[in-house]
Protein backbone atom coordinates (compact mmCIF):
# COMPACT_ATOMS: atom_id res chain seq x y z
CA UNK A 1 0.00 0.00 0.00
CA UNK A 2 1.09 3.55 -0.58
CA UNK A 3 2.81 5.08 2.44
CA UNK A 4 1.07 8.15 3.86
CA UNK A 5 3.17 11.28 4.06
CA UNK A 6 3.05 13.64 7.06
CA UNK A 7 0.92 16.73 6.57
CA UNK A 8 2.88 19.96 6.04
CA UNK A 9 2.45 23.02 8.26
CA UNK A 10 -0.69 25.08 7.67
CA UNK A 11 -0.18 28.40 5.90
CA UNK A 12 -2.24 31.45 6.80
CA UNK A 13 -2.91 33.86 3.97
CA UNK A 14 -4.04 37.45 3.60
CA UNK A 15 -6.54 37.78 0.76
CA UNK A 16 -5.99 41.47 0.18
CA UNK A 17 -2.27 41.13 -0.49
CA UNK A 18 -2.17 37.55 -1.82
CA UNK A 19 0.74 36.46 0.32
CA UNK A 20 1.45 34.04 3.12
CA UNK A 21 1.55 35.77 6.50
CA UNK A 22 2.26 32.88 8.86
CA UNK A 23 3.18 29.22 8.89
CA UNK A 24 1.61 27.29 11.75
CA UNK A 25 3.43 24.05 12.50
CA UNK A 26 1.78 20.81 13.56
CA UNK A 27 4.61 19.44 15.65
CA UNK A 28 4.46 19.01 19.40
CA UNK A 29 2.32 16.88 21.73
CA UNK A 30 -0.82 15.92 19.85
CA UNK A 31 0.03 18.37 17.12
CA UNK A 32 0.96 15.99 14.39
CA UNK A 33 0.97 12.37 13.39
CA UNK A 34 3.14 10.87 10.71
CA UNK A 35 0.14 8.77 9.65
CA UNK A 36 -2.33 11.67 9.52
CA UNK A 37 -3.64 13.33 6.38
CA UNK A 38 -5.45 16.66 6.68
CA UNK A 39 -8.80 16.38 4.88
CA UNK A 40 -10.73 19.47 6.01
CA UNK A 41 -10.45 22.73 7.91
CA UNK A 42 -12.59 25.54 9.29
CA UNK A 43 -11.91 29.02 10.70
CA UNK A 44 -13.69 30.61 13.65
CA UNK A 45 -15.77 33.72 12.98
CA UNK A 46 -13.31 35.96 14.85
CA UNK A 47 -10.31 34.53 12.99
CA UNK A 48 -8.56 33.61 16.23
CA UNK A 49 -8.72 29.84 15.76
CA UNK A 50 -8.86 27.26 13.02
CA UNK A 51 -9.54 23.53 12.96
CA UNK A 52 -8.12 20.66 10.96
CA UNK A 53 -9.57 17.17 10.63
CA UNK A 54 -7.96 14.18 9.06
CA UNK A 55 -7.33 10.49 8.74
CA UNK A 56 -6.45 9.80 12.38
CA UNK A 57 -9.88 10.87 13.68
CA UNK A 58 -8.58 13.78 15.75
CA UNK A 59 -9.65 17.41 15.34
CA UNK A 60 -6.88 19.88 16.08
CA UNK A 61 -7.58 23.42 17.23
CA UNK A 62 -4.92 26.00 16.42
CA UNK A 63 -4.56 29.47 17.94
CA UNK A 64 -3.62 31.99 15.26
CA UNK A 65 -2.28 34.48 17.81
CA UNK A 66 -0.03 32.03 19.63
CA UNK A 67 0.72 30.25 16.34
CA UNK A 68 0.31 26.78 17.70
CA UNK A 69 -1.91 23.95 18.82
CA UNK A 70 -4.36 24.81 21.61
CA UNK A 71 -6.51 21.67 21.84
CA UNK A 72 -6.95 18.17 20.44
CA UNK A 73 -10.59 17.08 20.17
CA UNK A 74 -10.87 13.31 20.04
CA UNK A 75 -12.86 10.32 21.28
CA UNK A 76 -12.41 8.97 24.77
CA UNK A 77 -13.00 5.39 25.81
CA UNK A 78 -15.72 3.68 23.80
CA UNK A 79 -18.56 2.61 26.09
CA UNK A 80 -22.04 1.27 25.37
CA UNK A 81 -24.41 4.05 24.44
CA UNK A 82 -21.82 6.82 24.58
CA UNK A 83 -19.92 8.12 21.58
CA UNK A 84 -17.87 11.24 22.27
CA UNK A 85 -15.62 11.56 19.23
CA UNK A 86 -14.84 10.16 15.80
CA UNK A 87 -13.56 6.63 15.20
CA UNK A 88 -12.43 7.21 11.63
CA UNK A 89 -11.56 9.89 9.12
CA UNK A 90 -12.90 13.38 9.79
CA UNK A 91 -13.88 14.79 6.40
CA UNK A 92 -15.93 17.94 7.12
CA UNK A 93 -15.83 20.76 9.67
CA UNK A 94 -17.82 23.96 10.07
CA UNK A 95 -18.16 26.50 12.85
CA UNK A 96 -21.66 27.58 13.87
CA UNK A 97 -22.48 30.75 11.87
CA UNK A 98 -24.10 32.41 14.91
CA UNK A 99 -20.58 32.79 16.25
CA UNK A 100 -20.43 36.05 14.31
CA UNK A 101 -23.40 37.66 16.07
CA UNK A 102 -23.42 35.79 19.38
CA UNK A 103 -19.77 34.90 20.05
CA UNK A 104 -20.23 34.25 23.77
CA UNK A 105 -22.79 31.52 23.06
CA UNK A 106 -21.72 30.11 19.69
CA UNK A 107 -18.20 31.35 18.95
CA UNK A 108 -16.52 28.10 20.03
CA UNK A 109 -19.12 25.63 18.69
CA UNK A 110 -18.53 23.59 15.55
CA UNK A 111 -19.89 20.53 13.74
CA UNK A 112 -17.93 17.63 12.23
CA UNK A 113 -18.62 14.56 10.12
CA UNK A 114 -16.70 11.61 8.79
CA UNK A 115 -16.41 8.00 7.73
CA UNK A 116 -17.75 6.57 11.00
CA UNK A 117 -21.34 7.49 10.02
CA UNK A 118 -21.67 10.20 12.66
CA UNK A 119 -22.11 13.97 12.74
CA UNK A 120 -20.98 15.56 16.00
CA UNK A 121 -21.27 18.87 17.86
CA UNK A 122 -18.18 20.18 19.67
CA UNK A 123 -16.84 23.06 21.73
CA UNK A 124 -13.29 23.80 20.59
CA UNK A 125 -12.20 24.29 24.22
CA UNK A 126 -13.17 20.74 25.21
CA UNK A 127 -11.73 17.35 24.27
CA UNK A 128 -14.94 15.34 23.83
CA UNK A 129 -17.93 15.94 21.60
CA UNK A 130 -21.19 17.25 23.05
CA UNK A 131 -23.78 15.52 20.85
CA UNK A 132 -23.85 12.88 18.12
CA UNK A 133 -26.18 12.26 15.17
CA UNK A 134 -25.97 8.79 13.64
CA UNK A 135 -26.38 7.95 9.96
CA UNK A 136 -24.61 10.15 7.38
CA UNK A 137 -21.42 8.77 5.84
CA UNK A 138 -19.69 12.11 5.28
CA UNK A 139 -16.86 12.17 2.73
CA UNK A 140 -16.71 15.66 1.24
CA UNK A 141 -15.21 18.68 2.98
CA UNK A 142 -18.29 20.68 1.88
CA UNK A 143 -20.82 18.03 2.95
CA UNK A 144 -21.86 19.78 6.20
CA UNK A 145 -23.42 23.21 6.62
CA UNK A 146 -25.31 25.04 9.38
CA UNK A 147 -28.19 27.38 8.60
CA UNK A 148 -27.54 30.75 10.30
CA UNK A 149 -31.25 31.55 10.70
CA UNK A 150 -32.69 28.36 12.19
CA UNK A 151 -29.52 26.54 13.17
CA UNK A 152 -30.40 23.43 11.18
CA UNK A 153 -27.51 21.16 10.24
CA UNK A 154 -27.43 19.99 6.61
CA UNK A 155 -25.46 16.85 5.76
CA UNK A 156 -24.75 14.95 2.57
CA UNK A 157 -24.15 11.20 2.64
CA UNK A 158 -21.89 9.24 0.31
CA UNK A 159 -23.60 5.85 0.65
CA UNK A 160 -25.81 5.05 -2.30
CA UNK A 161 -28.38 2.95 -0.43
CA UNK A 162 -29.25 5.74 2.03
CA UNK A 163 -30.72 9.21 1.69
CA UNK A 164 -28.67 11.87 -0.09
CA UNK A 165 -29.46 14.85 2.16
CA UNK A 166 -30.40 15.04 5.81
CA UNK A 167 -31.54 18.01 7.93
CA UNK A 168 -30.93 17.88 11.69
CA UNK A 169 -31.93 20.10 14.58
CA UNK A 170 -28.88 21.65 16.25
CA UNK A 171 -29.06 20.55 19.88
CA UNK A 172 -28.47 23.80 21.76
CA UNK A 173 -29.18 22.20 25.14
CA UNK A 174 -26.30 19.77 24.65
CA UNK A 175 -24.03 22.39 23.11
CA UNK A 176 -24.52 24.74 26.06
CA UNK A 177 -24.08 22.09 28.73
CA UNK A 178 -27.70 21.86 29.81
CA UNK A 179 -27.83 18.06 29.46
CA UNK A 180 -26.21 15.35 31.56
CA UNK A 181 -24.58 13.22 28.88
CA UNK A 182 -23.98 10.42 31.38
CA UNK A 183 -27.72 10.09 31.98
CA UNK A 184 -29.02 6.92 30.32
CA UNK A 185 -32.21 8.58 29.11
CA UNK A 186 -30.17 11.29 27.40
CA UNK A 187 -27.96 8.65 25.78
CA UNK A 188 -31.05 6.82 24.54
CA UNK A 189 -32.41 10.05 23.05
CA UNK A 190 -29.12 10.48 21.24
CA UNK A 191 -29.22 6.98 19.79
CA UNK A 192 -32.84 7.38 18.70
CA UNK A 193 -32.26 10.73 17.02
CA UNK A 194 -33.67 11.10 13.52
CA UNK A 195 -33.35 13.90 10.95
CA UNK A 196 -36.05 16.54 10.61
CA UNK A 197 -36.16 15.71 6.91
CA UNK A 198 -34.20 13.81 4.29
CA UNK A 199 -34.04 13.47 0.53
CA UNK A 200 -33.98 9.87 -0.66
CA UNK A 201 -32.04 8.56 -3.62
CA UNK A 202 -33.94 8.47 -6.91
CA UNK A 203 -34.99 4.79 -7.23
CA UNK A 204 -35.21 5.06 -11.02
CA UNK A 205 -31.91 6.82 -11.61
CA UNK A 206 -28.21 6.42 -10.93
CA UNK A 207 -27.42 6.80 -7.21
CA UNK A 208 -25.49 9.95 -6.36
CA UNK A 209 -22.77 9.65 -3.74
CA UNK A 210 -22.64 12.97 -1.94
CA UNK A 211 -19.66 15.27 -1.55
CA UNK A 212 -21.42 18.66 -1.27
CA UNK A 213 -24.38 19.73 0.90
CA UNK A 214 -24.86 23.47 1.41
CA UNK A 215 -27.68 25.84 2.27
CA UNK A 216 -28.54 28.18 -0.60
CA UNK A 217 -30.19 31.22 0.95
CA UNK A 218 -33.29 30.60 3.04
CA UNK A 219 -35.30 28.51 0.56
CA UNK A 220 -32.96 26.03 -1.11
CA UNK A 221 -30.24 23.45 -0.60
CA UNK A 222 -27.45 22.40 -2.95
CA UNK A 223 -26.35 18.79 -3.32
CA UNK A 224 -23.58 17.45 -5.54
CA UNK A 225 -22.00 14.04 -5.81
CA UNK A 226 -20.12 11.47 -7.82
CA UNK A 227 -21.37 8.40 -9.67
CA UNK A 228 -24.36 10.28 -11.11
CA UNK A 229 -22.09 13.35 -11.41
CA UNK A 230 -25.05 15.63 -10.73
CA UNK A 231 -25.69 18.92 -8.97
CA UNK A 232 -29.19 19.28 -7.55
CA UNK A 233 -31.04 22.35 -6.27
CA UNK A 234 -33.55 21.22 -3.63
CA UNK A 235 -36.53 23.17 -2.31
CA UNK A 236 -36.20 23.37 1.45
CA UNK A 237 -39.90 23.25 2.27
CA UNK A 238 -40.96 20.47 -0.14
CA UNK A 239 -37.66 18.59 -0.69
CA UNK A 240 -38.44 18.63 -4.41
CA UNK A 241 -35.51 18.82 -6.83
CA UNK A 242 -35.76 21.85 -9.09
Amino acid sequence: SQQQQPSPPQLLWTLTEERSVESVGVSGPGGGSKNNQILCLACSADGQRFLTGGADGGIRVYDTRRRGLSNLCQAGSLTAGRVDGHRGRVCALTYHPQGRRRPAEFGHLFVSGGWDNTVQIWDDRRQRSLWVYFGPHVCGSDAIDVDPAQGHILTGSWERHKSMLQVWKFNEDAAHGRLDLDDKSVQEDMLRGRPLGELQQDPTGTPSMGYVAQWLGTQYMVFAGSNANALKIVDRSTLNVR
